[in-house]
């Protein structure tokens, strides 16, 4: 995890996008969130990695993130209210 802009001064989305680039040049996985660009080796992602002990409990849970694969269609805060109304509806 690289911090591009929570705790130093922000960094461009070009140089965030270059910093992807790295990870992926260095055979990572690499995600841009809101404050930080993630490496990861392997295979999987944050709902990937929680569904089997999610089908071994056999609860409903609900994620609510700043990666780009939430499934809902407003960004960021705008995102989770979305994701409120639509529990309470």
């Amino acid at each position: 995890m690289i911090d591009y802009c929570e705790d130093v001064a922000p960094l461009s989305m070009e140089d965030a996008a270059q910093i992807k680039a790295l990870f992926q040049a260095a055979g990572a996985n690499a995600r841009i969130s809101a404050i930080h660009v993630n490496g990861w080796f392997g295979d999987y992602d944050k709902p990937g990695i929680m569904e089997k002990p999610l089908d071994e409990i056999g609860e409903d849970v609900l994620y609510s993130g700043d990666l780009p694969n939430r499934i809902t269609v407003k960004p960021g805060g705008l995102g989770f209210v979305e994701m409120v109304n639509e529990l309470l509806r």
